[in-house]
């Protein structure tokens, strides 16, 4: 079975099911199954006859929600789907991911109001690795997002308006011998601000997936430093991350979103500034546009770690943020 997760506060949790319990019988009592037939098998959920689909009693504390479900030994014609926004089985939202082959598998986001289906938006997915993954879905008013893991180019985002009274969450999926495991329903960011939303804010401004680190430096040991790595939005993790080698090192970059802090995860490339894996606050950060200096930062003659330029020599380097 895909490994459980964590959720990214405890208080966040409304309603999770891993499905362990005795095989050949129902969802159970805490389940909607308007259509199709889904049963317990290996303590997951399997689709037996399919279409099938199924939405959760428990209400959220709001229309306004995450949910999750991971797939299991997905196969190329797999149609997979989880739902927030539940009203019943003919008015929710939906992120659908169409399990197609490496680099045509598709993502769609959408709502279904009075039995009638809108795709709001439609993206391929690439480099799609693995049989077993994870689906998210994320939503409040004007604001839609979902995504899925173990992919490159995983995410899509919409306007939407909230179904009213709609709390629950739910699943669904194409045809038999799907499976299923870990659904999860959390509060959304607005009901509790420790947990999750789709886009990170600066200011009032609402910052892109992805932006530009642009790598500069000073002196005889860093002068010759000048390269861009691209940094992606992982909405999961409420971070960027991106990496690139630069003076013959890999540097890997990531950014948090609240508040704006950079770290440098692979190494310690400032003895005397003690960058490291420690996070750093923007010397200068403006919102609209984008831009954040992080540095100058200060390499010693006898740190190591920064070979781009004369060993023993000093020099400093800068990385600034902005819109890709």
């Amino acid at each position: 079975m895909p490994p459980r997760r964590c959720c990214c506060d405890g208080d966040c949790l409304v309603y999770t099911d891993d499905f362990n319990r005795a095989d050949d019988t129902d969802l159970g009592s805490e389940w909607n199954q308007p259509d199709g037939t889904i049963e317990i098998s290996s303590a997951m959920a399997k689709v037996t006859s399919g279409p099938a689909s199924a939405y959760t009693v428990f209400e959220n504390v709001s229309e306004q929600m995450y949910c999750s479900i991971d797939t299991w030994d997905e196969e190329s014609g797999d149609i997979y789907e989880v739902w927030v926004n539940v009203q019943d089985e003919d008015n929710y939202h939906f992120v659908r991911f169409i399990r197609n082959n490496v680099n045509d598998s598709v993502l769609e986001i959408g709502i279904k109001s009075g039995g009638a289906e809108t795709v709001y938006k439609s993206q391929v997915i690439l480099t799609v690795t693995g049989t077993a993954r994870t689906i998210n879905a994320l939503i409040s008013d004007n604001e839609f997002c979902g995504w899925v893991t173990l992919t490159v180019d995983s995410g899509v985002e919409a306007n939407t308006t909230l179904i009213g009274g709609a709390k629950h969450g739910g699943f669904y999926a194409n045809r038999a011998t799907i499976w299923f495991d870990n659904f999860t329903m959390e509060k959304h960011h607005n009901d509790d601000p420790n947990c999750r939303y789709c886009a990170c804010e600066c200011d009032d401004s609402i910052l892109p997936a992805i932006l530009n680190a642009h790598l500069s430096g000073t002196g005889g040991r860093m002068g010759s430093l000048n390269c861009d790595i691209l940094l992606v939005w992982d909405r999961t993790s409420n971070y960027w991350y991106g990496e690139g080698t630069c003076c013959s090192v890999l540097w890997k970059l990531k950014l948090d979103c609240d508040p704006e802090e950079l770290t440098l995860l692979n190494f310690d490339c400032t003895v005397s500034d003690g960058f490291g894996n420690s996070p750093r606050t923007a010397y200068l950060r403006t919102c609209d546009p984008l831009y954040l200096v992080f540095g100058p930062y200060t390499v010693a003659g006898s740190d190591l770690a920064c070979p781009c330029g004369p060993i023993f020599t000093s020099g400093t380097y800068t990385i600034e943020i902005t819109e890709a």
